[in-house]
């Protein structure tokens, strides 16, 4: 089964290299697009091939993660099959090829989260959020 997967992954690759396989955003107007999207294609044979590109914010860091591919046809077991990038890594070069040539404006910001905190702790209480930043000016 191993050599089955690992031929469709490089097939995928190859496919999406060449441009015969076209990815598509699952959700183009998601809020969340900076830093997440769900990409899908399909095969030929009516396979669909779908996979989470996502950033996870780590402290003040953001991490790409290593997500699986899933593929969907009816000839498999309850129509799915998950390939786990954790097993085979040639999903992260696929995840690596779809971002280079489908997702280039993927750029999460460290000051989108800082600007969203400040807004909650803003909502907190205004009159002590503004006493605090006066404080940290020294006034």
């Amino acid at each position: 089964m191993k050599e089955q997967i690992i031929e469709i992954i490089d097939t995928l690759i190859g496919a999406t290299s060449n441009g015969t396989i076209l990815w598509k955003e699952r959700d183009p107007n998601s809020n969340s697009r900076k830093y997440k999207r769900v990409m899908f294609a399909n095969g030929s044979d009516g396979t669909k091939f779908e996979m989470n590109i996502e950033y996870v914010l780590s402290g003040d860091i953001w991490n790409l993660e290593e997500n699986g591919i899933w593929i969907e046809n009816s000839n498999l077991p309850e129509g799915r099959y998950n390939i786990g990038a954790y097993k085979y890594k040639e999903v992260l070069l696929l995840r690596d090829l779809i971002m280079e040539n489908f997702c280039t404006d993927m750029d999460p910001k460290i000051k989108d989260v800082e600007d969203a905190l400040s807004d909650i702790c803003k909502g907190i209480s205004i009159s002590t959020f503004r006493d605090n930043k006066l404080k940290d000016l020294g006034i």
